[in-house]
C-alpha cells in the first residue's frame, strides 16, 4: 500500500512512473490502473527490465541534447543536467539491483531507499530514507525538482495523467452532462477590480445530497477581466484568425512553430518550442502608456501562465 500512495502521489503531480520488479503485481492486485495514457507504465519484472529507462534517457540526449553517438562525456552531462530522473529502490536490495542502482547513479539519477543495512550512503547520489512516505519530498529535493499544483479537497484522485479516461457508469455518483440534461456556460468580462483571482462560489446543494447515479443540470457562470485577445496568429499554418470578425487571413512569412496572441491594446505573447531542448519558451511585448506599468503588465502575464503550468 506504501508503494501505491507514492506512485499516486508522483501521477498526482504529472510524473512519469515506470514500474520494475515485485512492485508491479502489488499494486495490481490493490487496483492500481496502469498504462502509458496514466503515466504509469510497467515496464517488466525482472530488474533488468530497467534498461528501457535507460534507453529513454540515452535517446533524449541524442536527439534533443544533438548529443553526437560516442561522446560519452557530453552524454553523462546531458542526462545529469537535463533528465530530472531518479530511482526509489524498496528494500531489500540484492546485488543486482545495486549494480542498476549504480548505473543510474553514473547517469546522475539519485537513488532513494528504504535499504539501511549495508549500503554507505553518497551524498545526492545515494540516499537511505527508512519512511516509504518520504521518498517523494526527498527525491524530488535531490533533483532539485520543484511542483507547484493547487491541491483540491476531493475524495478522488485527479491529475492531468487521468485527461481522457472512460468512467464507467457502475463509478459515477452524480452526472452533470449537457447531452442528457441541460448545461450552460456564460462568460462576461469583468473590470480588473471586479474579480477576485481563482475564487469558486458554489451555488447549490453538495454533492452527498444527491442520489447516486442521478443526472443533473448545472450552469457555470464564469468572470475574467484584463486584456482581449483579439487575433491568432499561426506560423506554422501561416494563418492569421480575427476573432472579432471570424475571418482568416495568410502570413506571408517563412514558416515556422510560432503561435503568437495578439491582445486588443497590440500586445502580444508569443509560444514556441525549443528547437535543441526539451522545453517552450514564451516571448511578451507590452504596450502601456506608463513606464511604471510595463514590468506589473509583464508580470502579470508571466504569473497567469505560470499559474496555468504548475510552474
Amino acid at each position: 500500500q506504501e508503494g501505491v500512495d507514492l506512485i499516486k502521489s508522483y501521477q498526482a503531480q504529472g510524473i512519469l512512473v515506470t514500474l520494475v520488479g515485485g512492485i508491479i503485481d502489488q499494486a495490481q492486485e490493490l487496483g492500481l490502473k496502469m498504462g502509458y495514457n496514466l503515466r504509469i507504465v510497467p515496464l517488466g519484472k525482472d530488474v533488468t527490465s530497467v534498461i528501457h529507462v535507460v534507453s529513454v534517457a540515452l535517446r533524449a540526449a541524442l536527439i534533443f541534447g544533438n548529443v553526437t553517438p560516442g561522446d560519452a562525456a557530453s552524454l553523462l552531462s546531458y542526462t545529469a543536467e537535463r533528465v530530472p530522473a531518479f530511482v526509489n529502490a524498496f528494500k531489500p536490495v540484492d546485488d543486482v539491483v545495486l549494480a542498476a542502482g549504480a548505473g543510474a547513479i553514473k547517469l546522475g539519477f539519485p537513488v532513494i531507499s528504504n535499504e539501511t543495512e549495508n549500503i554507505e550512503e553518497v551524498p545526492g547520489a545515494l540516499i537511505a530514507c527508512p519512511d516509504v512516505a518520504d521518498f517523494n519530498k526527498v527525491s524530488l529535493e535531490a533533483r532539485n525538482i520543484k511542483i507547484k499544483i493547487t491541491k483540491v479537497d476531493i475524495p478522488v484522485a485527479f491529475a492531468s495523467a487521468f485527461e481522457g479516461e472512460i468512467i464507467r457508469r457502475k463509478d459515477m455518483r452524480v452526472e452533470f452532462d449537457g447531452s442528457r440534461v441541460d448545461c450552460v456556460e456564460l462568460v462576461q468580462t469583468k473590470a480588473m477590480d471586479e474579480v477576485e483571482d481563482h475564487k469558486i462560489t458554489v451555488v447549490g446543494p453538495e454533492i452527498d445530497t444527491f442520489e447516486p447515479g442521478s443526472k443533473h443540470s448545472l450552469a457555470y457562470l464564469v468572470e475574467v477581466a484584463g486584456k482581449k485577445i483579439v487575433k491568432i496568429q499561426d506560423y506554422e499554418s501561416l494563418t492569421e484568425t480575427d476573432l472579432l470578425s471570424g475571418r482568416s487571413t495568410p502570413i506571408v512569412l517563412p514558416q515556422s512553430n510560432v503561435v503568437r496572441y495578439v491582445f486588443e491594446d497590440s500586445s502580444w505573447l508569443a509560444i514556441r518550442p525549443s528547437g535543441t531542448e526539451p522545453k517552450c519558451k514564451f516571448y511578451v511585448e507590452v504596450v502601456q502608456k506608463e513606464p511604471r506599468d510595463i514590468k506589473k503588465r509583464v508580470d502579470l502575464i508571466f504569473d497567469s501562465l505560470k499559474r496555468q503550468l504548475h510552474l
